[in-house]
């Protein structure tokens, strides 16, 4: 089995968080893609946990995506930019609560997401190109004990649908996907707690969390062999980063929820549609 999917040469992906768990399998798919990959860590520490192993075409670097020279010092760093993966996060259970705590989960997420898509929409306008979101299933399904976490991620989703409206005349794709129970190094601690683990995988249908290892690390084939899914719906998966449409989908721990398809070459083609269709525009 191959991929029906590639990009197009030259093609460059800066994945902010590409060091980290999801983020990784993300990198690692572009690079089996042939893309060239920018991916990054918070710090050093972080860097040197990375699962990625060195490759042609993949630089790994440090980014605080609450530092605004930082975020600008990194996209100036860049002649051509195809893509854009928003993949930092944190989390805090319990401590969210603290005002300080709510604030910085706060900046991390949502504001560190507006600020790289700022700093590199001249990049992307560029190139005509694409940023994807990594938003939550808490986006839209809260939990109690990460109150700032879920706030974020619905941020996330509207910031995403707002950047889509707002950018689709320069010919900049914006969407977003939201994983949903994956094994990650910021639930580690809630992970933790084997009843709360086990009452979190009895909700899914396969009975377990997802993994980085059951995402596409490899290529989107070889995810369909494990995950008994069509090659041609994980082509989609990356189809967002194709220039004549934009898929949307929602991504539980085992398989795909739900997917739309929305045209951004025009928000006067896309206005038409959803008039015609009565379906809502979506994008997370």
């Amino acid at each position: 089995m191959t991929s029906t999917f590639s990009l197009a040469q030259g093609f460059h992906a800066v994945v902010i968080g590409g060091a980290g768990d999801i983020g990784a399998a993300i990198s690692n798919l572009f690079c089996e893609l042939g893309a060239t990959v920018t991916a990054t860590a918070v710090n050093e520490a972080d860097l040197a946990r990375t699962p990625l192993e060195p490759r042609a075409g993949l630089e790994l670097t440090t980014l605080d995506v609450t530092n605004d020279a930082a975020v600008a010092a990194l996209a100036q760093r860049h002649d051509r930019v195809d893509a854009l993966v928003n993949c930092a996060g944190i989390l805090a259970r319990d401590k969210e609560y603290e005002i300080e705590t709510f604030t910085k989960v706060l900046d991390v997420n949502l504001t560190g997401t507006f600020r790289t898509c700022m700093a590199f929409r001249p990049l992307l306008a560029k190139a005509k190109g694409s940023i994807v979101n990594i938003a939550s299933m808490n986006a839209t399904l809260a939990l109690p004990r990460i109150p700032a976490y879920c706030a974020s991620k619905g941020g996330v989703v509207m910031l995403t649908k707002s950047l889509a409206m707002a950018w689709a005349e320069q010919g900049i794709r914006v969407n977003a996907v939201a994983p949903g129970y994956i094994e990650t190094s910021i639930n580690a601690a809630g992970r933790s707690d084997a009843v709360h683990y086990q009452r979190i995988a009895d909700r899914t249908a396969f009975k377990r969390w997802g993994s980085r290892k059951t995402l596409p690390a490899r290529s989107p084939s070889s995810a369909c062999r494990r995950r008994n899914m069509r090659p041609e719906r994980w082509s989609r998966s990356m189809a967002a980063f194709s220039p004549d449409n934009a898929f949307s989908r929602e991504v539980g721990p085992v398989g795909v929820k739900k997917t739309r398809q929305a045209s951004t070459v025009s928000m006067k083609l896309v206005c038409s549609r959803r008039r015609r269709s009565g379906d809502r525009i979506a994008v997370a």
